[in-house]
């Protein structure tokens, strides 16, 4: 059995160079491979873009589906340290907010709210909308402050379950996540997952204060009313300190300032009742 000229191995099959007249094995064929003597030869008979690397094409050129487009990893690179918004972001944050819009007022109650008043039903999905793009925007912009990379991203999974919550009696409200990376301690982790509870429990204060000065108005105090008890419900849904929740971040941060956000987003929950 012949061996291959260059590397010695046995070759079922050589091939001929038709430069040089050495036979090769099929990883050792090409006149570059084997380090041909009449290389300059092969060189002059190929033009000059057989050896250029291949054009690259702009993003724009790709044709990639609607999935891929949504669903694409991030890879925007911020030229600031704080306050950057990624591409496509706000593309995935309206999506968001429609889905979760859409999954809370497809609630019976809010259906047969909407059939006795549609304009306080309407208000009161905007308000709903709100909380999750402020709470979201809580958790990106802090960890920005702390120059980590954050973004918010839509989840396959997770936009998946919250469109199927539409038509199913039970909610799975998760479209999405601020997708956060770079070194951060267990005090960075704490304080970027507080951000989102405390913007909740700040804009059930506002409402509370809106209840209060609107006490007259019975529509505008029992809409503010409303935007109490979303974001004060909210805020402690997420304080709880259990698996992909804030409140376990924070709780492994600090017990203190896990114990008041919970009492907060308790009393201001209660102190709507006492308006």
């Amino acid at each position: 059995m012949p061996r291959c000229d260059y590397c010695g191995e046995y070759a079922d099959m050589p091939v001929l160079c038709p430069y040089c007249g050495g036979r090769f094995c099929a990883r050792h064929r090409l006149p570059e491979m084997h380090e041909c003597p009449e290389l300059y030869r092969v060189r002059s008979l190929r033009p000059p873009e057989y050896y250029a690397p291949p054009p690259i094409r702009p993003p724009a050129e790709e044709s990639r589906s609607l999935f891929e487009v949504i669903f694409a990893p991030p890879t925007y690179t911020p030229s600031r340290r704080v306050f950057w918004v990624g591409r496509g972001e706000v593309l995935h944050l309206l999506i968001g907010i429609i889905l979760v819009i859409l999954a809370v007022g497809s609630d019976y109650r809010y259906f047969f709210m909407f059939l006795v008043n549609p304009l306080f039903t309407t208000l009161l999905l905007m308000i709903v909308g709100l909380a999750f793009v402020i709470h979201e925007l809580s958790h990106k912009f802090v960890a920005q402050a702390h120059g980590l990379w954050a973004e918010f991203r839509l989840t396959p999974l997770g936009s998946l379950l919250t469109l199927l919550s539409i038509f199913m009696p039970f909610k799975i409200i998760a479209p999405g996540a601020v997708v956060i990376a770079g070194p951060a301690d267990v005090e960075t982790s704490g304080k970027v997952a507080l951000a989102g509870p405390v913007s909740n429990i700040a804009q059930a204060i506002v409402f509370l204060a809106l209840s209060i000065a609107f006490h007259r108005s019975d529509f505008l105090c029992n809409l503010f009313k409303a935007g109490i008890m979303v974001n004060s419900s909210l805020a402690l849904f997420n304080l709880l300190p259990f698996g992909i929740f804030d409140g376990l971040k924070v709780f492994f941060w600090s017990r203190k300032a896990w114990l008041a956000a919970l009492i907060s987003s308790l009393l201001v929950g209660v102190a709507m009742f006492l308006v």
